[in-house]
Parts: structure tokens; C-alpha cells; sequence
């Protein structure tokens, strides 16, 4: 009786550690299905240390580097730009009559800019953008 005891108390806690193992590559991975439903912390309003300015930056760059049609004809920084000023009043980025505050779009877009350098931008695609943007909602 003690050896087939042992030996199923073993299988359990092989495949208690293999679920554990698995588990553990799917968080490191990125796919924790708890942690993607949960917003990351510094993007949280409620969160104490959050910053409007931080997270106008974070949702700027995602949109415009998701949506091809953003970027059309424009450099990272005006489209980063146009982002921010359609924005605007989610991050408190106007001022109290609900004009925007122009001083900090051009900042967070000199921050989230990828190509500081500038230049000139590329031709736009029309048949390309079009087949990779998502359709728009309206």
C-alpha cells in the first residue's frame, strides 16, 4: 500500500509543478489572462503615483503606431501630435476653458517621437493603409 502511495503522491506533484512551470512561462510571455484584463499600474487614474502626462504619452505612441492611417503623410511627431490634441481633454492636457494646453502636446510628442532626427516622411500608400488600418468607428 505505501509504495502506490507514494508513487501517485509523485504523478501529483509532477504535474502540480509542470501546471506551475506553465503558468509561469504564460506570465512571462505576457499572456497572464488576469494581468491583461487588469490596467498596468501607471496608466491606472486611481493609482497614486499616476501621471496624465505619462500616460497621454503610453496611449499616443500605442494608437499611432497600431494605426497606419495615423501616420499617413506625417511625421511621428505630428502624428503623435494630432493624437494628443483629439485627446486632449483625457489627460488633462486643457487648460479650464477647455482650450488645449499647446506647450505640453509639443513636449510629451518630442518625447514619444522615434525619429528625433525628422525628415522628410514617405509618400503615402493609400492601397496600403487601407488594407492595414481597422475599419474606423463612428
Amino acid at each position: 500500500l505505501g509504495g502506490r502511495c507514494i508513487g501517485w503522491l509523485e504523478s501529483d506533484i509532477d504535474e502540480w509543478i509542470a501546471a506551475c512551470i506553465e503558468k509561469t512561462r504564460d506570465r512571462k510571455a505576457g499572456q497572464d489572462p488576469i494581468a491583461a484584463k487588469r490596467p498596468r499600474d501607471y496608466l491606472d487614474k486611481a493609482n497614486d503615483y499616476y501621471s496624465p502626462k505619462l500616460a497621454a504619452s503610453v496611449g499616443a505612441w500605442e494608437a499611432v503606431t497600431s494605426d497606419a492611417a495615423l501616420m499617413n503623410g506625417k511625421t511621428p511627431k505630428q502624428a503623435v501630435q494630432k493624437w494628443l490634441c483629439e485627446h486632449a481633454s483625457e489627460y488633462g492636457l486643457t487648460d479650464k476653458n477647455g482650450n488645449l494646453v499647446n506647450g505640453a502636446i509639443k513636449e510629451i510628442a518630442k518625447v514619444v517621437n522615434w525619429k528625433p532626427k525628422g525628415g522628410a516622411t514617405k509618400t503615402p500608400n493609400l492601397k496600403q493603409v487601407t488594407q492595414t488600418s481597422p475599419p474606423t468607428k463612428k
